[in-house]
């Protein structure tokens, strides 16, 4: 493949918020807190069959025994909220620490203008005198959301492309070689992989 594709742009500190906010649904944060949340109706649920079990045992006068079962559940759902609570605290200081971290990398940066060359052997990042190529054989990870695309490496940080940027032939052809080279390709607010042509991916995720 001789095609070759050039993506230029200036990546700013402001812009670490949204980054931040594309780092963590690619990993899959806000995806858990809606399953935590889920399972948090759950536990209600529970608890309330628990209680109103307890609530027919003191009506019907049962022995001792009888509120041990639903007072175990109770106990097992307290933890349960207990722990839920604390990854709901740390939601917040998981965002700011990669904020906080983006916006350090960012202003390290050798150069604010970022040069992407996207060739059907490697894509070639330039930051100033800085660097780094990436072969496709080490892309394992493509997720597209509407500010940022991630480009996960087998060895390696993950990349940020700012999606604005991105013309939709040489989204097609990120898109094409990451497929070709076996890489999982996501689109924010899709259950799992990408379905439909490249237009329609391009249209979901910019």
């Amino acid at each position: 493949m001789f095609e070759t594709h050039v993506i230029e742009y200036e990546i700013t500190e402001e812009q670490a918020s949204a980054a931040a906010e594309a780092l963590l649904d690619s990993i899959g944060a806000r995806t858990g807190l809606a399953r935590q949340r889920y399972l948090l109706v759950q536990t209600a649920l529970y608890s309330a069959f628990a209680i109103g079990f307890v609530a027919l045992g003191f009506w019907l006068n049962q022995p001792w025994w009888f509120f041990v079962l639903p007072c175990l559940m109770l106990g097992l759902l307290f933890i349960v909220v207990a722990i839920f609570a604390l990854v709901a605290a740390a939601g917040p200081w998981q965002r700011r620490q990669v904020d906080a971290a983006l916006r350090e990398a960012f202003r390290r940066l050798e150069s604010p203008h970022i040069r992407w060359t996207i060739t059907g052997d490697r894509m070639t990042v330039e930051s100033g005198r800085d660097v780094r190529e990436i072969e496709w054989e080490d892309v394992k990870d493509v997720f597209l959301t509407g500010s940022f695309w991630i480009i996960t490496l087998e060895d390696g940080p993950n990349m940020l492309l700012l999606a604005d940027r991105i013309p939709n032939s040489t989204a097609r052809f990120l898109l094409t070689r990451a497929r070709d080279v076996g890489a999982t390709i996501r689109v924010a607010g899709r259950p799992a992989g990408v379905s439909g042509d490249d237009d329609e991916t391009m249209r979901t995720s910019t």
